[in-house]
């Protein structure tokens, strides 16, 4: 029973210490996002004779766009950024000025995940734990039934790590994980099933 409560600490514990970073957009690799902005002085909108101009860092730490103009479409300037191809965070910069007044914005940042929504690694890391204390529960009970809900879990938690991947990344490694959890998931039910029945008809 002690092991019991330690796994699930444990489990407890991997689930709190999953960090999230504060983004102002989510985008699709390989995608197109518009980055949408406002320029402001003293409370309100720039006049026309503001120009804003984009630069964005990849993941990589790389300067993808350099100090391209937005487009202005009062009150916001816009941008379409492309070049969505690394996932991770992107960090946006963009500079207001018109030839006498200026003012810049370096907090934005743009996030690319494969599913263009954020990642939730919460949900993926639930799963594969409550799927894994039912299933040690059910050796430890000599359970079939539980067994049986156990690969039920497992099967659902391979099931949407390849449909998601892992947080933010879902590769051919993630894929292939995902394929030996539900491959586990499937074996443990049709095992823990066949004897149930055994057992049941016995």
């Amino acid at each position: 029973m002690k092991k019991l409560l330690m796994i699930l600490m444990i489990g407890m514990f991997l689930i709190t210490l999953v960090s999230s970073t504060s983004t102002n957009y989510v985008a699709e690799y390989y995608t197109p996002v518009e980055i949408v902005e406002t320029c402001t002085l003293i409370g309100f909108p720039c006049d026309n004779t503001y120009e804003c101009n984009i630069t964005i860092i990849n993941p990589n730490e790389d300067v993808v766009i350099r100090d391209e103009p937005m487009t202005r479409n009062f009150p916001t300037y816009n941008y379409t950024f492309t070049n969505t191809s690394d996932l991770g965070y992107y960090k946006i910069y963009v500079y207001c000025s018109n030839g006498v007044f200026g003012g810049y914005d370096e907090d934005i940042i743009l996030q690319v995940t494969t599913t263009g929504r954020t990642p939730e690694i919460k949900v993926a890391i639930f799963m594969l734990v409550i799927s894994l204390i039912a299933f040690i529960l059910a050796l430890y009970l000599k359970s079939h039934s539980i067994g049986f809900i156990s690969g039920i879990l497992l099967m659902m938690a391979g099931i949407y790590q390849m449909v998601y991947g892992f947080g933010d990344v879902a590769n051919l490694y993630t894929q292939a994980t995902a394929y030996i959890v539900l491959a586990f998931g499937l074996f443990v039910m049709l095992i823990s099933g066949i004897e149930w029945l055994e057992d049941s008809g016995g």
